[in-house]
């Protein structure tokens, strides 16, 4: 990630890897595909903190996989839309 998405997610208050973990998981909810939570964590980091658009994709995989060890079912690759890169 670029300094010009750092400086965005800090503009959004996210200073922190955790951060931007919880940030992640807030959006999971009941209900809530894997593809419905990866999509709505992808339009957060584009539309509200403006990441860089070729970077928005592999934060969004990046933190989803980790994530996905811990929490088994959380994200499936295949479900992501790679038109998003």
């Amino acid at each position: 990630m670029g300094a010009a998405s750092i400086k965005a997610l800090e503009a959004a208050g996210i200073t922190t890897t955790y951060q931007l973990f919880g940030k992640y998981l807030s959006f999971k909810g009941e209900g809530v595909t894997p593809q419905e939570h990866a999509d709505l964590f992808y339009d957060w980091l584009k539309n509200d903190v403006k990441t860089a658009p070729g970077f928005t994709a592999t934060v969004v995989t990046a933190v989803a996989e980790k994530l996905n060890i811990t929490f088994a079912g959380l994200f499936d690759i295949s479900d992501f839309d790679d038109r998003k890169s």
